[in-house]
């Protein structure tokens, strides 16, 4: 009679089996990838009904159209419009369209042109990019021409008075187009006004949506280039959507030179919010795929957290949520508001749910912004940072 050590079904000792060979766990990559590789085609049919980079450089609706690289080779696409008040200096039409150019090497800039015939002359003869070449960039170089060069306007200097620079960073499976029209509300109010895609979404590059962890620190990046550039000036505000709010909160703590944020159904952290696009998944095996996610992309599993963030903040914070919101949970919009230091404020909409909350419109959501830096403006008064935090509720 054969013993147990000779049994062909007894399983051999060793170390535990890998995910794939457990029958609970089966799939984890799979899923790993699905949750990193969220579609970016709705960001990109919302950008194509608003028009291409071109068409809104020659109506003069953007500025400046760049593309930017964080040190992992994602490419982001962003979009830069000029506050209309008058400490901005020359219009884009005294200097033929053509907003002055900086000296940065990390941005790749594209100006308007008054016609086609002027803009192939210009491509036949552009020098070649160091980096990437192609209708992106138009095959220029924007360490070419320094600031203040013949030909283009001088690099204006903000007042203390002046408004500042806004943040737009939009929610996922969208991109930059879906605020774009609050860009251009608060350009008019005289704002200076960033519009980038986050990574994996639109225009921008990149294989993988990371809930925060890296996107933060390509806007770290992005707002320190544009800083060295010339680019951004006066007080800088954040506003974000969805996980673009949560971008913004996570953003915010980073950057001390943030002065405010606004931040509409942000989530309480990565790991809860996917958990919920897949709500019939077992604990067991969603932590195995959330922790396979995070290694596949490269950022840490606990690095997603707003509620963290949110109790680092320097600066005050707006939260507006729909109490009916089925996407993100309003539990998760107040969690975040509870960790934020004074100044705070918390407007919970009664009657919204998630895309609901987007019919405040372009002028409810700049209040919001104005009323961020009339709560930063109180606090610096006082030089004491803090004030009592206030709810409401609409609807």
């Amino acid at each position: 009679m054969p013993n147990a050590e000779d049994n062909p079904n007894r399983p051999a000792a060793g170390p535990c089996p890998a995910p794939e060979a457990n029958p609970h766990l089966r799939g984890v990559d799979f899923y790993a990838r699905r949750m990193l590789r969220q579609s970016r085609l709705p960001g990109r049919l919302r950008l194509a009904m608003l028009g291409s980079a071109d068409k809104l450089l020659a109506a003069r609706r953007i500025d400046k159209h760049l593309r930017f690289s964080p040190a992992d080779g994602v490419e982001l696409d962003v979009w830069l419009i000029r506050g209309r008040g008058q400490w901005h200096g020359r219009p884009a039409h005294e200097s033929h369209g053509r907003p002055a150019r900086v000296e940065c090497p990390c941005l790749q800039g594209r100006d308007g042109y008054k016609s086609y015939r002027t803009y192939r002359t210009y491509r036949e003869n552009a020098p070649p990019l160091q980096g990437r070449d192609g209708p992106d960039t138009h095959g220029q170089d924007a360490r070419a021409t320094p600031a203040g060069a013949p030909g283009n306007a001088a690099a204006p200097t903000a007042p203390d008075n002046a408004p500042g620079t806004v943040l737009i960073l939009h929610g996922l499976w969208d991109s930059k187009g879906r605020f774009f029209r609050l860009g251009e509300l608060l350009a008019r109010r005289g704002f200076d006004v960033v519009l980038p895609d986050l990574r994996r979404h639109g225009d921008s590059t990149g294989g993988f949506t990371t809930y925060g962890a890296l996107e933060k620190r390509d806007m770290l990046a992005l707002m320190t280039s544009l800083r060295a550039a010339g680019e951004v000036r006066g007080p800088l505000w954040v506003f974000g959507f969805s996980m673009g709010a949560a971008t913004a909160v996570q953003y915010s703590a980073l950057d001390p030179l943030v002065r405010g944020a606004v931040a509409v159904a942000p989530f309480a952290d990565g790991r809860s919010i996917t958990k919920r696009l897949a709500p019939l998944m077992s604990r067991r095996k969603f932590d195995a795929v959330w922790t396979r996610a995070a290694e596949i992309a490269g950022f840490d599993p606990d690095d997603t957290s707003t509620v963290e963030a949110a109790r680092r903040l320097h600066c005050p914070l707006i939260v507006v949520h729909g109490r009916l919101d089925l996407i993100v949970p309003y539990s998760h919009g107040r969690a975040v508001f509870e960790a934020a230091p004074q100044p705070k404020r918390l407007y919970t909409i009664g009657w919204a749910g998630h895309p609901a909350l987007l019919l405040k419109g372009r002028r409810g959501f700049a209040d919001r912004i104005a009323e961020v830096i009339a709560l930063a403006g109180a606090a610096g008064a006082t030089n004491t940072g803090k004030k009592g935090s206030e709810e409401a509720e609409e609807g």
